[in-house]
């Protein structure tokens, strides 16, 4: 009996292998990082698409999205759930009235020079209205652009 069950669980694994999933066989399968991804990640670039094509490069993902591929903020691991993603797209309260406020105005806010590990102090705010402006020092000052 334990040699037909050796033969079925043999044959099962060389089909898998064959057919190029084993998962089904070995339980849930680690989840994998997505291929890196590229776009822009300076000021100027993220400016200048966000100016061309009205939204954020395919490069960035919001907050949710990033959470729902396992980045934990605390942990700094967006490089590794995401690689070549930085954080972008959510919006930004602006509760210290440090940028030009108006009714129906609303801000999102980007990443900017991100590599790996922990998020930098470096982000672009923008506008559904059209400015831009950036910051160096984590919302401490901005330069409009």
């Amino acid at each position: 009996m334990k040699s037909i069950v050796r033969l079925l669980a043999s044959a099962a694994l060389v089909l898998a292998l064959l057919l190029g999933n084993v998962s089904p066989l070995i339980g849930q399968a680690a989840p994998v990082a997505d291929a890196a991804v590229s776009g822009p990640t300076d000021f100027a670039g993220i400016i200048a698409y966000i100016k061309a094509n009205g939204k954020l490069p395919a490069n960035f993902l919001t907050k949710s999205q990033a959470t729902s591929k396992g980045w934990v903020s605390s942990k700094c691991n967006l490089a590794t759930v995401a690689p070549g993603y930085s954080i972008g797209g959510d919006v930004f309260s602006n509760y210290e009235g440090l940028l030009p406020a108006k009714s129906g105005r609303t801000w999102r806010e980007a990443d900017a020079y991100y590599t790996s590990g922990c998020r930098n102090a470096s982000r672009v705010l923008y506008s559904n209205d059209g400015l831009y402006y950036t910051t160096s020092d984590h919302y401490a000052s901005f330069q409009k652009w």
